[in-house]
């Protein structure tokens, strides 16, 4: 790196990185995820989420505004490692990310906390159709929502993300009516940003 510059680095070895519980080597991270010019800045970001070290707490603070928002996601996951409760207030804006990733991380983060404000968020994500090039991508959405979602109630509700949307929607109706059990003024609590529409 020295020699050759931190653009030298592959995006996986800049990812291996983080495998390793070596001081010098989180100083590298932290280097690359500050320097605007290198390539794999999110990547750099990822790795130090997965080493959970509360030293990064800062850090991760400070790029959660970040322009990239694999940056801000990789913030946020390390910010669930640390599960600070100190953190919400910051996090909690994030569930009005423009880009559904982001928003699920910070929703994930808050429930790490006991904070559920992300659920509507994530029931809202399964309605998700976005679309580009007739690709559907809101299946990606629809997956990473229920999969988590899954995770807490121990049911499907026979909703399959890659069913057509005529096929999805008596499963999406339960879980509208699970959400709304759960707190029945949800649909307000969903951001503009994160209604079901064309995402970044």
């Amino acid at each position: 790196v020295q020699e050759n510059g931190p653009n030298s680095l592959s995006l996986v070895f800049t990812d291996f990185l983080g495998d390793y519980d070596d001081d010098r080597i989180r100083s590298l991270l932290e280097d690359l995820l500050e320097n605007r010019d290198f390539f794999w800045r999110p990547t750099a970001a990822a790795a130090l989420s997965r080493q959970g070290r509360t030293e990064h707490r800062e850090l991760f603070l400070q790029f959660l505004g970040d322009t990239l928002w694999g940056v801000r996601e990789a913030c946020l996951q390390g910010l669930t490692a640390l599960a600070d409760p100190d953190t919400a207030e910051a996090i909690r804006p994030h569930l009005a990310d423009p880009v559904y990733d982001v928003r699920a991380a910070a929703a994930r983060a808050l429930h790490a906390l006991g904070d559920p404000a992300g659920l509507p968020v994530l029931v809202e994500a399964l309605s998700n159709t976005t679309r580009w090039f007739e690709i559907d991508y809101g299946q990606k959405a629809r997956e990473d929502a229920l999969e988590f979602l899954q995770s807490l109630s121990g049911q499907d509700f026979g909703f399959k993300p890659w069913e057509s949307s005529d096929r999805r929607a008596a499963g999406l109706d339960r879980w509208h009516r699970w959400m709304t059990d759960r707190d029945p003024d949800w649909q307000s609590k969903v951001p503009p940003t994160a209604r079901s529409r064309t995402d970044d």
